[in-house]
C-alpha cells in the first residue's frame, strides 16, 4: 500500500482520538473512546449470527432486512442516518473484543459518517434527507451526485457473503481492507510502534514485530502479524547518506 493511502489512515485516527477526551493508555480502550466519540453504540450478543443480529435489531422496531444467515460472526455493523450499532461476541477476549471494536468503528466512519459528510459538504445538508431514505433524489441531485463523485444511497449496506464466510466482490474487499487498516492505526499507530522497536530495527524479523503489537499494543496474535507485515518496511532504517560515506 502507498505512502500516500497509508497517511489517510493516520490522519483519519488521529482525528478520532482528538475527540476523545485522555484518551486511554496503550493498550487503547476502545469502548470508552467509542463512546465518547461516535454516535455508535455497542451490544455484546452470545456467539452472534447474522441471523440473531437481525433478530435483535428487528425486535427493538428498527427496520433492518430481516435475514436467517446461521453464518458466526465476530462482529457486525449496522449503520443508518449517522448512527450505528456495532455488535460483539460477548464470549470473544478482551484483545479480539479490542479489535473487533476499532474494525467496526473504522468501517462506521470509513463508509457511513464520511461518505455523508463529503454528500453534505458537495451538494447540501438537503441530502441528507435523500441519505436518510426519507425521500427519492431528484433529477438535478443525481446529476449533481454523478458529477461530484458522492453516492445517493442511504449509506447502508448489508454486507453479503457466501455461506463459508468468503468475500464475494471486489467493493467488500476493499472495504475490509480499508476498515483494517484504519483499525490497525487507531490501536498501534505507527509512530507508537516505532519507538518500541530495537537499536537496529533493520535487522527486525516479522515475527519480533508481530511480538511488539501483540504484546504492547493489545491486538490479537493474527491482526498483529498481518499489520507487522505492513509496516515492517517503512520501520525498517535505511542508512543515512553519511554513514554510507564512512564505509566507502
Amino acid at each position: 500500500m502507498s505512502y500516500v493511502s497509508v497517511s489517510r489512515f493516520v490522519e483519519r485516527a488521529e482525528a478520532f482520538w482528538r475527540d476523545v477526551p485522555a484518551p486511554s493508555p496503550i493498550p487503547r480502550d476502545m469502548e470508552r473512546a467509542i463512546a465518547y466519540a461516535l454516535p455508535l453504540a455497542i451490544v455484546r450478543l452470545p456467539r452472534p449470527t447474522i441471523a440473531t443480529v437481525s433478530e435483535w435489531l428487528r425486535s427493538r422496531h428498527i427496520d433492518a432486512p430481516l435475514q436467517t444467515d446461521s453464518r458466526s460472526v465476530c462482529g457486525c455493523l449496522f449503520a443508518h442516518a449517522g448512527q450505528g450499532v456495532a455488535f460483539v461476541d460477548g464470549a470473544d477476549t478482551p484483545e479480539q473484543t479490542r479489535f473487533v471494536l476499532a474494525h467496526e468503528a473504522s468501517h462506521f466512519m470509513l463508509h457511513h459518517l464520511d461518505p455523508r459528510h463529503r454528500a453534505v459538504v458537495r451538494l447540501g445538508s438537503d441530502v441528507l434527507e435523500v441519505l436518510n431514505g426519507h425521500r427519492a433524489p431528484t433529477g438535478n441531485e443525481r446529476l449533481a451526485g454523478v458529477l461530484q463523485s458522492v453516492s445517493l444511497g442511504t449509506q447502508m449496506q448489508a454486507v453479503r457473503r457466501a455461506p463459508d464466510g468468503r468475500i464475494l466482490t471486489g467493493q467488500v474487499a476493499r472495504m475490509e481492507t480499508e476498515a483494517d487498516m484504519l483499525a490497525f492505526q487507531l490501536l498501534a499507530p505507527v509512530e507508537s510502534v516505532q519507538r518500541h522497536l530495537p537499536r537496529n530495527p533493520s535487522e527486525m524479523d516479522l515475527e519480533h514485530l508481530a511480538d511488539i503489537v501483540e504484546q504492547r499494543f493489545g491486538l490479537p496474535r493474527g491482526p498483529a502479524e498481518d499489520w507487522a507485515a505492513v509496516i515492517a518496511p517503512r520501520l525498517r532504517r535505511r542508512p543515512r547518506f553519511a554513514d554510507w560515506l564512512k564505509h566507502t
